[in-house]
């Protein structure tokens, strides 16, 4: 980690989702949770990550995520994860993303394109609890 360079445009999001319950990831984790950081001047998402306990899904899914421009919005990024990923708990991967893209929303609109890394109040944020509805 040490000998990463250290990127000072870029700013950290997350988004949370309840697991179904009766999987195995409900029975260990309970939530899933996704971090996306992404360039401040660009709305490009620069790296992902998800805490899943197979590697494996956090790459694949990263590898979509990575380089999407979210200035476009985030259903495409959605609807190509629901063709490419057959996932037992999809949904619960599809909110936490959804979620993040809302507090990535919430800071564009405040900050606009180039925002810097202050954040807005909790007043200004949409509801982030995270959706049992399953």
């Amino acid at each position: 980690m040490a000998d990463m360079p250290v990127r000072r445009d870029t700013l950290l999001f997350s988004g949370h989702a309840l697991l179904p319950k009766g999987t195995c990831l409900h029975e260990s984790m309970k939530m899933i949770t996704f971090v996306m950081e992404v360039d401040a001047k660009t709305g490009r998402i620069v790296d992902t990550c998800f805490n899943t306990i197979i590697p494996l899904t956090n790459q694949f899914l990263s590898r979509i995520l990575i380089g999407y421009d979210l200035n476009q919005g985030i259903d495409a990024a959605l609807e190509e994860i629901q063709r490419r990923a057959f996932l037992t708990a999809e949904r619960a991967f599809l909110k936490a993303i959804e979620v993040g893209y809302r507090k990535w929303l919430a800071h564009h609109q405040h900050h606009g394109t180039a925002g810097t890394v202050r954040r807005p109040g909790p007043e200004s944020l949409p509801d982030l609890q995270p959706d049992g509805d399953f």
